[in-house]
């Protein structure tokens, strides 16, 4: 005996039950994730066929993956092989970081004065971020500026090797104390570090960045690089 189908085709808010549908039908509906499924009935049993939304050129903040993801094709290169991400500061520019900054490279090639602005370490978020600040510029008396957010409560810990380029490169030894509330680190381009300077700070708990590693090639009068504000 023929089977006897309903050729309808219709769209449910809710995805439909076995009972619901009848032998032939297609129903399309959203599921409680809210993608969009065909469901038909075959022989009396009901399948389901799931269709997926192109995202091409879509830039998405956070992806949620529910099962085994695979790539067809290339990863951007700062996902596939850890490319760091460079902030190349050329001209008098001041510039705030974000948490989605972090790993990134700051690099100063300009003669110009600029300020970096850490984000909060005070916010939870930002406990594990970190950044490298590296000089290529020796114009003496430039301040290149790196300064917390709340210059009153956090603080920048941890030592700076400042190696004396007129003195057979004897090193004399910078440290930043919690006692010290230091909130700051300035290159000038010569007493505080010249070209090949670098320091790289991580927000290691609650107001508190620490200096993760650091070189500093100075000339004259070496000078601390540590400040207040």
């Amino acid at each position: 005996m023929p089977r006897k189908y309903q050729q309808s085709i219709v769209y449910r808010r809710n995805p439909p039950s076995e009972n619901s549908v009848m032998e032939g039908q297609i129903v399309f509906a959203n599921d409680s994730d809210g993608n969009l499924k065909m469901y038909t009935k075959q022989g009396g049993q009901l399948w389901i066929n799931s269709f997926h939304n192109s995202r091409i050129g879509e830039k998405i903040n956070t992806l949620k993956v529910s099962g085994r993801a695979i790539f067809e094709k290339d990863i951007k290169a700062n996902v596939l092989y850890n490319k760091k991400n460079v902030f190349y500061i050329n001209s008098a520019e001041n510039l705030t970081l974000k948490v989605s900054d972090s790993g990134s490279i700051i690099y100063w090639d300009s003669g110009d004065a600029s300020t970096i602005t850490l984000p909060d370490s005070g916010n939870s978020r930002t406990i594990g971020c970190h950044y490298k600040f590296m000089l290529n510029d020796n114009s003496a008396g430039v301040n290149r500026k790196i300064v917390c957010t709340d210059t009153s409560n956090e603080k920048i810990v941890g030592y700076i090797p400042q190696v004396d380029s007129d003195s057979s490169f004897a090193i004399t030894w910078r440290r930043g104390l919690d006692g010290d509330n230091y909130s700051a680190i300035t290159f000038n381009g010569s007493t505080q570090g010249m070209t090949g300077s670098y320091i790289s700070l991580m927000a290691v708990t609650s107001d508190k960045w620490a200096i993760t590693d650091a070189l500093s090639i100075s000339t004259g009068s070496i000078a601390t690089m540590f400040s207040t504000s």
